[in-house]
């Protein structure tokens, strides 16, 4: 979020959040975007490694050039698997939430948050569509679908987040 102008919008296909870098997870956590949260972000598994207010100081966190640097001045499409979104990781009760309390991304904006129903994690990358499906079902690489199939889904909701948040992008 340090050159949000470079940005114009953010497509996370079942995101390790854990793995961001504390000034992005801080970026898309603030503090005044989880306020009537049922489940805050905390800092993930490991928690936060940085000092936030030597942080802030250090690289600019709250402004650059004078601009907000917060992550949320752009639209956000957050993908999931049934699997990640069954069991929270991703962060996904938090994105949800945001999303739910319209607080992801702008306001007014098309930022979403979605879950590939009947997918499993290794379904959004290419892996399983390389795979015999009867071996990657038999390994369990594969949820009931077959592996073309979601990543069509795949395709077509992330195509149609990025041509909607152009479209608006046009007409503002």
């Amino acid at each position: 979020a340090q050159r949000p102008d470079l940005v114009s919008a953010v497509v996370a296909h079942e995101p390790a959040v854990d793995w961001m870098p504390d000034a992005a997870r801080r970026s898309l956590f603030p503090p005044e975007k989880q306020e009537g949260s049922a489940a805050p972000y905390t800092g993930g598994t490991g928690g936060y490694e940085d000092q936030y207010e030597e942080e802030k100081k250090k690289e600019g966190f709250d402004t650059q050039d004078g601009k907000s640097s917060s992550i949320h001045t752009v639209n956000m499409l957050f993908l999931y698997s049934q699997e990640w979104a069954d069991v929270g990781w991703g962060a996904y009760p938090q994105i949800k939430g945001m999303h739910a309390r319209k607080q992801l991304g702008p306001k007014f904006g098309t930022s979403d948050v979605g879950v590939i129903h009947k997918a499993k994690h290794q379904e959004f990358s290419d892996t399983c569509m390389l795979t015999p499906v009867w071996l990657a079902r038999a390994t369990g690489l594969t949820g009931e679908r077959n592996p073309h199939e979601t990543a069509a889904e795949i395709g077509v909701r992330t195509i149609q987040f990025l041509n909607d948040t152009r479209s608006k992008r046009k007409r503002m």
